[in-house]
């Protein structure tokens, strides 16, 4: 079997859109567009263009301020500059080149400044993500429940979140040309996926901030991601997201390690920006900390939560060191001035994790049943597969509900004066189970 293959046996309702786009909404909703992957690529985004051509005039010149952030060093940001505006010309799949060209020409956009969009934005999201085992309101005591996919987006850029999408991808040639094959909640101009669902899998990323601990490889490895000589994080979460050309995951050898884990381990030596990346089935779910090539993952069956700071793998894995302690420990003075919103990153993650043991606690429930020998372990927010601890689903476990997690999504810290939208996505029917947008009390840059 395949990780594309993990698919439940019910069938995905029919999206309710007819045409490509709405009129524009009013400033708290996101406005859904419907992608027909039928479609020649120059053709699929020709609509969302055309809708946010004025907003994307005016966010283009940001990646001056987003070089500054991932690059570092001045001097290879003047060099990054020049070569950015002489040879910043595609991406590295031709599907997504030709999607890119599109929007350019149709916004009036500088092709280099639409790659620039393309290529930065997955390496500098402050986000919250996770999941939890949820059961419908009404659900008597003894329902079944399954895991859900929570995401909060948060940046300091109020001017993105005016151009903030969610895409419902279609295949009109297919026998049910009205279904959603995936969702993905993004941004207007971007063709890349930062959060997704389709049934039998979600997907996240958030940005992993290493302050200044980038090494020389990972910034050479961005630069051939700019000149298009590599797929940027985002791309590859498209194709993980995306049929025909989904990436497929063999099973895995060893009877006791699932398909994601094996997926997980599979994925993780790709080259890409530091990062982290929340995958989820409606029965499992795993946390991959992800280095330049490499990195450390977290399973679990039930409950997990990842903000912007490391996981302590030094005692479990062998991880060299722990770079997150200041961020664990809220430790504001030790964060740079212009990465200050990634300041709430423990508060946040403590927020959603402190009131899903409360609601454990209150059920007399435990997590995944297995032995826990650690502290990451025994706080109930995932497990490290390399401790090689044999994790069972509890089906004692009741879940919350879908309005009890709204709630915790749309609570402070978690929806806060940064957040662009908080959104959970269900893994099962591949639906967006709720979508809300930022208000964004910080002014523009």
């Amino acid at each position: 079997s395949t990780l594309h293959n993990l698919r439940p046996t019910s069938t995905q309702p029919p999206i309710h859109i007819t045409h490509a786009s709405f009129n524009m909404p009013s400033t708290d909703t996101v406005p859904i567009y419907r992608i027909d992957l039928a479609l020649p690529p120059e053709q699929r985004y020709v609509q969302i263009a055309k809708d946010f051509a004025e907003q994307l005039r005016a966010i283009a010149p940001l990646y001056d301020l987003v070089l500054a952030q991932i690059l570092v060093y001045p001097p290879i940001i003047r060099l990054a500059k020049f070569l950015v505006r002489l040879c910043l010309r595609r991406v590295h799949n031709d599907d997504e080149n030709r999607e890119i060209r599109s929007i350019a020409e149709t916004a009036g956009v500088d092709l280099h400044l639409v790659v620039a969009l393309n290529t930065f934005l997955d390496c500098l999201l402050g986000c919250t993500s996770g999941t939890v085992p949820v059961c419908d309101d009404d659900a008597p005591e003894d329902a079944p429940s399954h895991l859900m996919h929570f995401r909060t987006l948060d940046w300091g850029m109020p001017e993105l979140a005016d151009v903030l999408v969610q895409l419902d991808f279609v295949d009109s040639k297919s026998q049910q040309p009205d279904t959603a094959l995936a969702r993905s909640i993004t941004y207007a101009g971007f063709v890349g996926t930062l959060t997704g669902v389709r049934p039998g899998l979600s997907l996240s990323l958030n940005h992993r901030p290493l302050l200044n601990t980038k090494t020389k490889s990972s910034i050479f490895h961005q630069v051939l991601v700019l000149l298009g000589r590599r797929p940027s994080i985002s791309s590859m979460l498209r194709q993980v997201l995306l049929p025909p050309k989904s990436i497929d995951v063999k099973s895995a050898k060893d009877a006791d390690t699932s398909s994601l884990v094996a997926f997980a381990n599979d994925f993780v030596k790709n080259p890409s920006p530091s990062c982290y990346l929340i995958f989820s089935t409606p029965q499992e779910a795993v946390v991959i900390q992800k280095d330049y090539i490499g990195g450390n993952i977290k399973h679990t069956y039930d409950f997990i939560a990842q903000a912007n700071h490391d996981t302590n793998h030094t005692l479990c894995c062998g991880a060299s060191e722990f770079h997150h302690k200041a961020l664990e420990l809220e430790d504001k003075a030790s964060i740079p001035e212009d990465s200050l919103w990634l300041s709430g990153s423990a508060e946040r993650q403590n927020f959603v994790h402190d009131n899903w043991k409360a609601h454990s606690k209150r059920l007399g429930a435990t997590a995944s049943t297995g032995v826990a020998d650690t502290a990451e372990e025994q706080s109930g927010n995932g497990s490290c597969v390399a401790l090689a601890k044999s994790l069972r689903p509890n089906p004692r476990s009741r879940g919350v509900t879908k309005s009890v997690l709204k709630r915790w999504m749309m609570s402070e810290p978690v929806f806060n004066d940064f957040t662009h939208f908080a959104t959970a996505m269900d893994p099962l029917s591949g639906d967006v189970v709720f979508l809300k947008k930022g208000e964004l009390n910080i002014p523009s840059l």
